[in-house]
């Protein structure tokens, strides 16, 4: 993997990526799906207790900047996460900060 220090283009793809994760229901959505593996809008709006609107834009949003992907079944859109980083980032930042993150 790539470090910071020596990858220039990288570092801006892992700063773009925080920088979509920086707003709380979208972060909020990450860790859902890391817990479910996949939901639908209905689901997301009752984990996360928020209007169908919201759920759907931010959606979008982390649809369009490739973090999460969306297929079709039962009628409904199913989003899990596209990015298989997104697990461990969610699963390093909810441990005890006393303890190391493995990923």
């Amino acid at each position: 993997m790539p470090e910071f220090s020596s990858n220039a283009e990288y570092a801006e793809e892992v700063a773009r990526i925080l920088k979509v994760l920086g707003h709380p229901t979208r972060l909020q959505m990450v860790a859902v799906l890391t817990h479910v593996g996949e939901a639908h809008v209905t689901g997301l709006m009752g984990c996360l207790e928020l209007p169908q609107a919201i759920v759907s834009q931010q959606l979008a949003l982390l649809r369009a900047q490739g973090l999460v992907k969306a297929t079709r079944r039962d009628g409904y859109a199913w989003y899990s996460l596209a990015d298989p980083r997104m697990v461990h980032l969610i699963r390093c930042m909810e441990r005890d900060p006393n303890e190391p993150c493995k990923a």
